[in-house]
């Protein structure tokens, strides 16, 4: 498999209870409002408007899936594919009311494992410096640091850019030690 052909199911069961699958355009205004209320959206200042359309695009260079948890919409998650040799994770929002769950967790080892059997080198992930929760969920998965991204949202505020290296050898063939 190519790494253009991670990501691309409709449907990915990622538990009893959890799946991603097809995001509905009408369900881009309620999330939207929802996510702006939480942090780092809140804390940066995003207005909903502007995730809406976010959500809404049709950006064929991305995946984008709702995250359903017992049929219930719990979230949003989007995928570069193909970023720097290996895919990057654009977004991963889980409504508050479904937090604490287990979901990021099940999102990152999903992610993880799609770019794993697409025989990618990389994984990478950007984390508000103040968003400790999610840094700590990364950094569980074997994320480290790869960069500092200062004043890239918002001024006095810094993203951290983690990476993960999923072949530590030539070529994706031999994969790392976990």
């Amino acid at each position: 498999m190519t790494a253009a052909r991670a990501f691309c199911q409709d449907v990915y069961a990622l538990g009893a209870s959890v799946s991603l699958g097809p995001f509905e355009l009408d369900e881009a205004a309620s999330l939207g409002a929802a996510f702006v209320a939480i942090d780092p959206w809140q804390r940066l200042g995003f207005e909903a408007e502007r995730l809406q359309r976010f959500f809404a695009s049709q950006d064929p260079s991305a995946a984008r899936f709702a995250i359903r948890r017992d049929g219930q919409m719990a979230g949003f998650v989007c995928v570069n594919p193909t970023w720097l040799c290996g895919p990057y994770l654009h977004f991963l929002g889980v409504l508050p009311q479904f937090q604490g769950n287990g979901i990021g967790s099940a999102i990152v080892a999903w992610f993880v494992a799609e770019a794993q059997r697409a025989g990618d080198r990389n994984a990478w992930v950007c984390v508000s410096h103040f968003n400790s929760g999610a840094r700590a969920l990364y950094e569980a998965n074997g994320f480290v640091q790869a960069a500092t991204l200062q004043d890239l949202m918002q001024n006095g505020a810094a993203e951290i850019l983690l990476r993960k290296v999923l072949f530590v050898q030539g070529n994706a063939a031999q994969p790392s030690e976990k």
